[in-house]
Parts: structure tokens; sequence; C-alpha cells
């Protein structure tokens, strides 16, 4: 009975491909509570447990009166090691864009303009860099911009084939 259970609740889990998965809250009577409270953590417990280290980080901080830029700081390393922002920001995005007609709209109104902002944080840091004689890590700087740009296109354009 436990395997036909844990088959049932295999079908019913939502794809992990953001590292989080959820499972229809509407299963038959059969998964018991504990079954589906296993099948969640199984999917999601490396996400729970990052998202603790982070909150206990910053208690700890606060607690011993760091300054707020070195948790903010450690907060964004954190993050950016762990990818748990890029992964509740996913979802946001997700969930905004399931609106019919508005949806999509905003999640253009939302993308675009980081888009945007990278070139022209590019471009200006570009022009400071030419003026103090710093041609060559100009260069390497919109290479590295480029690339990055090409790289958020080129997943938009999969994004919207597949």
């Amino acid at each position: 009975m436990e395997l036909a259970a844990e088959g049932h609740a295999r079908i019913l889990a939502a794809p992990a491909g953001l590292g989080l998965s959820s499972t229809i809250m509407s299963e038959s009577p059969a998964v018991s509570r504990r079954e589906r409270l296993r099948v969640f953590l199984r999917g999601n417990g490396r996400q729970i447990l990052f998202w603790l280290v982070l909150f206990g980080f910053v208690a700890l901080g606060l607690q011993r009166h760091w300054k707020g830029s070195v948790i903010a700081a450690s907060v964004v390393l954190w993050g950016m090691l762990t990818h748990i922002f890029g992964v509740v920001f996913a979802l946001l995005i997700t969930w905004v864009g399931v609106f019919p007609i508005a949806g999509p709209i905003i999640i253009k109104l939302l993308t675009w303009p980081l888009f945007l902002l990278i070139n022209g944080a590019a471009f200006f840091t570009s022009l400071v860099g030419i003026n103090i004689g710093k041609g060559r890590q100009v260069f390497e700087a919109r290479v590295a911009a480029t690339i990055l740009m090409t790289g958020v296109l080129i997943g938009f354009l999969l994004g919207k084939l597949f």
C-alpha cells in the first residue's frame, strides 16, 4: 500500500525544475498527511535549509548588532551562492505570468528594463573608464556585459520556444 501511495504522490508532484516542487492539495484520501509532508520535504529540503541558514544568519547579525551593510552584503552573497532568490523570483514571475492578457504584459514590463539597465550600466562604466585611461579594462567589461546580455536573450528565446 505504501508503494502505491508513493507512486500516486510522485505522479501528482509538480516537476522540480527550479529546485522546488509542490504537491496538489486535493490528493486522494489514501495518501496520508505524513506521506505528503515527506514528499514535500524530499523535494524542497535543500531550499528550506538554505532559507533557514539565511534567516539564522540575519537573526545572529541583528542580535550581535552588526552593521546593516555587512548583513545585507552577506545575504546577497549567500543568495548568489545558493540561488534561493532566483528560485523565488522565478516562482513570482511564473505566478504573475499565469494571469491571462495582463500577465505576459507585466512580465515584459519587468524584464525589459532589467536588460536595459545592464546595458546602461555597462555604457556609463565605459565612459568613466575611458576618461581615466582604463581602455583595456573597459573592453573586458564590455565583452562581459555583451556575453551576459546575449545569455539573457538566448534564455528568453529558449523560454519562449519551450
